[in-house]
């Protein structure tokens, strides 16, 4: 799907979340940051997932960077 449409977050997001529920955080996180660039819809769901996989890795500053961004995209935490 992503050769398909590279501009579709459904492919990356799919994948992220496959390796995020298997505890691979390391694999998950550039399918993460893939979707946070390409934009809505989902931006702040993305955001979030990509700070759970850094604070899980140790990487605790930009993992609160990434939840913020998460509270900023969404800040009535409807999506």
């Amino acid at each position: 799907m992503m050769e398909l449409d590279p501009m579709d977050s459904t492919a990356p997001l799919e994948l992220g979340l496959y390796f995020y529920k298997q505890d691979n955080f390391s694999e998950a996180l550039p399918y993460f940051e893939t979707c946070t660039k390409l934009g809505p819809p989902s931006v702040a769901m993305n955001e979030y997932f990509r700070g759970e996989c850094l604070e899980k890795l140790s990487r605790v500053e930009e993992a609160l960077e990434a939840f913020s961004l998460s509270q900023k995209y969404d800040a009535e935490a409807i999506s």
